[in-house]
């Protein structure tokens, strides 16, 4: 398995490969487009600009609105007082002045001690009920953020429910009924009070004023410097011989919303880790609720579109305003295929080898002349694996070291580093030289998986050429789900699952590719990794006992 002549044999057929590609790249996906000409590239402008001859694209004034409301998230942080808080505040100290709770109680034992029967009048509980209600229709109605009140969701639900009988009660046909109704619910009165503990997030100006720069101030710089160059290929599309710039326009509309919706996001994410350290676990009313984990992650994508000091970024474009933002295929996506590629083929090696070493030696007779020899069976069996283990690893490495190289050659001008969403404690930013170490380990566990399945296979039975083809049937079928079914819960108990040292953090980087194992939806990593060694270490070990039975 492991000789001279297997040596120079990998290593002319790698050096084909690395020679091959040098010379051939894989062609981009082509670009759905319509009629590309100075006309088209002119209507997808004054759409933008005026936002009026088409509903396909969006408008300058559609995404503006975005970043304003970004903005007008910061200005209530920055505001000395919450108005919501002020007037829940007010209704609460009308109960107390008005003497509510005491005059329903005196009605209670000498009805006609009580103001509201000497009167025959609840107009003022009418207005305080009134005024309840158009306070919780008012909080209802605010989006994310746009408050500085901290109230969880179940302390609304209450106070819905409190306002909502006040007004049904306060509008009932007569005094008496109206006073019967409500000292059927005094509690209510005292629910309301513990309203007054409510809290206020807090901010640091100087904070706020961190953000305003990162996020908006930034943002409007590049969002100017995109309208700029979007005004110059509108003023060069009269002569059609510009075919580029319908396609230059869209990626630059994308753009704009890219950064827009981005420092949106951020500013909702940076809100929330502040609230959620103040709220700890609790589930704010009218707040997405995301993890801390989830808001990082979500914070460093939108830094990372932010950040970028170019306009295109075709590189990580996402389909936001067309089919083909994203359809041009990036140097991560050829990585990432060429990854995949060679970690099916290394597998399938792999399960051929176990098929070899473990099934065809003892058919032939030469795992029998083996253990002739005075060798224990567990050493026959762990030198076999080892075998393979080292040779696929040789393998990779030698593929890693090209890569290294042709990487260096051919995308020299690519930056040194690439978003991917790890499903740990927080957002990381991973560099491709750790992203290709991590996407070979996590080859090499898939491997070590399928060699000690297809060993115990080999083991069942001496239909060794029937259990080698169920082997390759079930990695086919493995392989299939992996694309299939990789966001469903039921899939990711399977153990084959678990393989991928990249599917532990997040999956594929643009998620994409041949062997996609983005699990991570309903898994955790250290769950994940204990479920693959436990899964391993007892299939290796009851089929080693079952060697040295059969």
């Amino acid at each position: 398995m492991f000789n001279p002549i297997t040596l120079v044999g990998l290593i002319i057929v790698l050096g084909i490969c690395f020679l091959a590609g040098l010379f051939y790249q894989i062609p981009t996906t082509p670009t759905p487009s319509i009629s590309v000409n100075g006309q088209a590239t002119r209507a997808v402008y004054q759409n933008f600009i005026s936002g009026s001859s088409s509903a396909t694209f969006d408008s300058r004034a559609k995404l503006d609105i975005i970043l304003n409301e970004a903005e007008y998230m910061l200005s209530v942080q920055e505001e000395d007082s919450c108005f919501e808080f002020t007037n829940l505040k007010a209704i609460l100290d009308d109960i107390v002045a008005k003497n509510v709770v005491t005059e329903l109680k005196k009605y209670k034992t000498e009805p006609s001690t009580s103001k509201y029967v000497e009167s025959n009048d609840v107009s003022e509980l009418q207005t305080i009920a009134s005024n309840l209600h158009n306070f919780v229709e008012n909080l209802q109605s605010l989006s994310e953020y746009y408050t500085r009140l901290i109230i969880t969701t179940q302390e609304f639900a209450t106070l819905k429910d409190i306002s909502d009988y006040l007004v049904t009660a306060t509008n009932l046909s007569s005094v008496t009924n109206v006073l019967d109704a409500l000292c059927l619910r005094i509690k209510y009165f005292d629910t309301l009070q513990t309203y007054r503990t409510l809290r206020l997030l807090n901010i640091d100006d100087s904070i706020l004023a961190e953000f305003e720069e990162k996020y908006i101030t930034k943002t409007k710089t590049k969002l100017a410097n995109i309208r700029t160059e979007m005004e110059r290929l509108y003023n060069e599309a009269s002569n059609d011989y510009y075919i580029s710039n319908l396609k230059d326009l869209k990626n630059l509309i994308t753009n704009y919303k890219v950064i827009v919706t981005s420092a949106k996001t951020a500013i909702q994410s940076e809100l929330g880790i502040l609230l959620r350290k103040v709220s700890g676990s609790k589930k704010i009313f009218n707040n997405q609720n995301l993890s801390v984990e989830d808001m990082k992650i979500n914070l460093e994508e939108a830094k990372f579109y932010l950040t970028r000091d170019g306009l295109y970024y075709k590189q990580y474009q996402r389909p936001l305003n067309f089919g083909s933002a994203s359809s041009s295929v990036t140097a991560y996506d050829h990585c990432y295929f060429i990854v995949s590629i060679v970690g099916f083929m290394t597998i399938v090696f792999g399960i051929f080898c176990a098929y070899k070493l473990f099934g065809k030696d003892r058919k032939s007779g030469k795992l029998d002349l083996l253990l002739a020899q005075k060798v224990k069976f567990g050493e026959v069996f762990a030198g076999k694996f080892f075998a393979i283990f080292f040779c696929t690893g040789f393998i990779l490495a030698s593929f890693t070291i090209l890569s290294f190289i042709w990487g260096s050659i051919l995308y020299a001008f690519l930056p040194n580093s690439i978003f991917a969403v790890f499903n740990l404690q927080s957002g990381y930013t991973i560099a491709p030289l750790f992203f290709l170490l991590l996407k070979v380990v996590g080859i090499e566990l898939q491997v070590v998986f399928w060699v000690v399945v297809t060993i115990f296979m080999m083991n069942m039975s001496r239909k060794f050429e029937l259990f080698f083809g169920l082997s390759l049937l079930i990695f086919a079928l493995a392989t299939a789900g992996n694309i299939l079914f990789n966001d469903q819960f039921w899939y990711c108990l399977l153990p084959f699952v678990h393989v991928d040292l990249t599917a532990f953090l997040g999956g594929a980087t643009m998620q994409s590719g041949f062997l996609v194992s983005a699990l991570y939806v309903s898994g955790n990593f250290y769950i994940s990794l204990a479920y693959y060694i436990v899964v391993v270490c007892l299939v290796y070990n009851f089929t080693n006992q079952l060697f040295k039975k059969n």
